[in-house]
């Protein structure tokens, strides 16, 4: 069993359409890495999936962001060496953060 499979299992009910890759939900990288997803999902598209880049800013080793590529790849079914995948995960991370400024 990998890391995440073990991490999908512990994916809220509400969540159990992103474990099988059916849409990107945020929410569900959020909930399952404790953040660590989330921070990493976002830093490495912000820097344009440069590896090296993304470890520095989030100052961990640039493995270490691989394998939690490799998870968020995982548990959303996407694959974040594809452009449209890579766009698809930013806009459903910028509709979070303007749900978020909405609801404040």
């Amino acid at each position: 069993m990998t890391a995440a499979s073990a991490a999908a299992s512990t994916i809220p009910a509400g969540h159990a359409g992103a474990a099988r890759g059916e849409h990107p939900l945020p929410d569900v990288l959020d909930a399952v890495g404790r953040g660590e997803l989330l921070r990493t999902l976002t830093a490495f598209l912000e820097h344009n999936g440069r590896w090296a880049a993304t470890a520095v800013a989030l100052q961990v080793h640039r493995h270490t962001v691989r394998n939690r590529v490799a998870t968020v790849e995982e548990l959303t079914g996407r694959r974040l060496g594809t452009a449209h995948d890579r766009q698809e995960l930013w806009l459903a991370l910028r509709a979070r953060d303007l749900a978020r400024l909405s609801d404040s």
